[in-house]
């Protein structure tokens, strides 16, 4: 245990110069690609969860957005919109690396995370759902 610990700090030194960031990355790309499906399975439980989470706070900054006269963010630009407006912990970006985005319709307002597949219209996508009844 103790040989694991002086490890994973001897490669956080590494990795904080440069050249030795660049030299860490190399050699440990082949391993991440290999772990990438086992670590995606495992964790998209909790990556789930949090976007769900991460879903309802941008719906309540619509809605505060709207409240104050705005109205709803453009479609077209939301992910934009989600960086710069909404204190989100991906910077506008799900955990697997896609833009949220928006739909309104005449009655309802969804935000969407593509999920796990990050292909949007699939079943794995996360919803949330606000009826603002225009």
């Amino acid at each position: 245990m103790k040989w694991l610990l002086v490890i994973l700090i001897l490669l956080g030194f590494a990795w904080s110069v440069p050249a030795g960031r660049e030299r860490i990355q190399g050699v440990l790309q082949p391993v991440a690609e290999r772990l990438d499906p086992v670590l995606d399975w495992a964790l998209n439980p909790t990556r789930r969860a949090g976007v769900r989470r991460e879903l309802d706070f941008i719906m309540r900054a619509i809605e505060t957005h709207r409240q104050t006269g705005r109205g709803f963010p453009n479609p077209a630009t939301f992910s934009e919109w989600v960086a710069s407006s909404v204190d989100a912990v991906h910077d506008g970006l799900d955990p697997w690396g896609q833009p949220y985005t928006l739909e309104v319709s005449r009655e309802t307002v969804t935000v969407i995370s593509a999920g796990p597949d990050r292909v949007r219209g699939t079943a794995d996508d996360v919803r949330v759902t606000r009826n603002f009844g225009r």
